[in-house]
Formats: C-alpha cells, sequence, structure tokens
C-alpha cells in the first residue's frame, strides 16, 4: 500500500513538473502579440515594475512605472541640495538621481567622467527619481 501511494504521489509530482515545464517562457516579451501594448508603457504593460538590464536612456526612465530596474550611462553633471541628491544626463535629457554614501564605494567623478549607475525608478508625489544601488566609471 505505502508503494501504491508513493507511486501515485511521484507520477502527479512528475506531471506537475511536465506542465510547468511546458508553459514556460520563450522568446523575446510579447513575441507572439502583434496588437498594442496594454496600459501604462511598453515595457512592462498595465503599470507593472520591470528590470531592465540593458542601458535605456533618462527619456525611457521616465516612462516607466515605480519600482522599475534600470541602467544608465551618462555624466553626473551637478550636486543637488541634501548631500545625496545629484542630476543625472544623458543625450535625451536630465534626472534626479539619488546616490548615498556606501553606493559611491570610494569613486570620485568629476563632471566629464562617464559612469554607469544601475538604480530604480521612484516616483514620490508626482515627482520622479532615481534611487542608485550601484555606480561606476566607464572608460579611460
Amino acid at each position: 500500500m505505502k508503494k501504491y501511494i508513493f507511486v501515485c504521489c511521484l507520477i502527479m509530482f512528475l506531471s506537475i513538473g511536465n506542465v510547468f515545464a511546458q508553459a514556460g517562457f520563450t522568446g523575446q516579451p510579447g513575441a507572439g502579440f502583434t496588437g498594442p501594448a496594454g496600459g501604462y508603457n511598453n515595457y512592462g504593460g498595465m503599470g507593472q515594475p520591470v528590470m531592465i538590464h540593458l542601458p535605456i536612456t533618462v527619456n525611457e526612465a521616465r516612462n516607466l512605472p515605480h519600482d522599475s530596474w534600470i541602467v544608465l550611462n551618462g555624466n553626473i553633471i551637478n550636486m543637488l541640495p541634501g548631500g545625496r541628491q545629484y542630476t543625472f544626463r544623458d543625450a535625451t535629457g536630465e534626472i534626479a538621481v539619488d546616490i548615498g554614501r556606501k553606493e559611491w564605494r570610494g569613486l570620485s567623478v568629476g563632471v566629464s567622467d562617464k559612469v554607469e549607475i544601475y538604480g530604480e525608478v521612484k516616483i514620490h508625489r508626482g515627482q520622479l527619481h532615481i534611487k542608485v544601488h550601484a555606480i561606476r566609471a566607464m572608460g579611460a
């Protein structure tokens, strides 16, 4: 009897795993869909946070929902009042970025130095900024 229950459980476990394996995602997002994107943006649709692992522009970042993870390449052009807020610029525009002391990790960059930042889109009371989780110097 115990052997019968074990075999039944094993068959059920394997068949459930097979169903999930067949239902897995393949290809690019929306690869089989040819209609318009629904909702908030063209990245996640319906305002859901997304994670973008390739660099995007400031202009593209402005169209993403709260808590989306992004990568930006450009320059930090000035420090805003408060000590953690900076202005980040790329070819498409400027955006406020919040960089804490531990995220700098001793890095020192000037206005002309290109940087790559990894962070989250944050929208608070209608104001958009990027909460930086990592920053690195690019080039030279």
